[in-house]
């Protein structure tokens, strides 16, 4: 679960970042072991960029032709 004030960049435990949430959820759609990725956001809101940059690697990581896509 990703738990406090969304905002831009990298951030550390406690708030999610727009660039290290982004990264950790390439990873998952990059590692062939993974077959699922459920993501639980509990937030009071924050940045609308670093939201719309979580949003699409979500979408991204719904879609069953990306992990063969190039970036």
């Amino acid at each position: 679960m990703a738990t406090g004030e969304i905002l831009d960049g990298n951030q550390p435990s406690g708030t999610i970042g727009g660039d290290s949430t982004t990264a950790l959820l390439r990873r998952a759609l990059e590692d062939e072991d993974i077959k699922a990725v459920v993501l639980r956001i509990d937030s009071p809101g924050g940045s609308v960029l670093a939201s719309e940059q979580i949003y699409r690697e979500c979408r991204r990581c719904a879609r069953p032709e990306s992990r063969s896509s190039p970036r």
